[in-house]
């Protein structure tokens, strides 16, 4: 997971089999010499924050991120990635997007339905077709749909319902992604399927291993400190 709440919920810590999701992807990439210590690497940060989320669970037990805030209703919404080594859930701190919209000037785009994930359980609002504000998508990897709307799902339930198949919406790109998390883990796991991502892209264009490896943390990292 490695950690589960709502608003009204402590933190919940539920392991992730890291090693075996990254080992998982051994069919694409590992023909390349670096494929150990791209694994070693990417374990060492989640093995890192995951003793993070533990130690919260131990000194705050019967909290989380939301219940610490002073601000009465704190927006969040969440969404899960179910693989075959575990579920991990993504929590988006909307009142953080709130800030970012405006601060990094988000831009605002048009996404088909097709695209797009909204909470399953959201209901059907007729009133909610007055409502103007735009939502918030955000770019995924790794997952079913592109883009997860993470703020607006009523919105953009009631559009879709009266047949709209393209909806606009405020857009955060991986550029505007540093603060919409509540838990680190949760955006060094946004950023590694981001990753792998851009790696499978490049492969397929030009499988050589220079041409894969330049799109790695590891390597970026790398060449940053000579």
């Amino acid at each position: 997971m490695p950690c589960t709440f709502t608003a009204t919920t402590p933190v919940e810590y539920v392991p992730y089999d890291f090693e075996g999701y990254i080992d998982s992807f051994k069919n694409y990439f590992g023909q390349y010499t670096f494929f150990d210590e791209w694994k070693q690497f990417w374990l060492e940060i989640f093995h890192k924050e995951d003793e993070k989320v533990k130690s919260y669970v131990k000194a705050s037990p019967n909290s989380n991120p939301i219940m610490q805030s002073t601000e009465e209703d704190y927006e969040m919404f969440h969404i899960e990635h179910e693989t075959d080594y575990g579920t991990f859930t993504f929590h988006f701190n909307v009142e953080a997007m709130h800030t970012i919209k405006e601060t990094m000037q988000v831009p605002v785009g048009v996404i088909n339905r097709v695209h797009i994930y909204i909470d399953p359980d959201t209901p059907y609002i007729e009133e909610k077709l007055k409502d103007q504000r735009l939502p918030y998508f955000v770019r995924m990897a790794g997952i079913e749909k592109s883009f997860i709307c993470a703020d607006g799902n009523k919105r953009v339930k009631a559009r879709i319902e009266k047949g709209e198949t393209d909806l606009k919406g405020y857009i955060f790109w991986p550029q505007h992604v540093q603060r919409i998390f509540f838990i680190p883990l949760e955006l060094c796991f946004y950023m590694f399927l981001q990753e792998l991502n851009h790696m499978r892209t490049n492969q397929i264009e030009n499988p050589s291993e220079a041409n894969v490896l330049r799109t790695t943390q590891m390597h970026l990292l790398a060449n940053a400190r000579r």
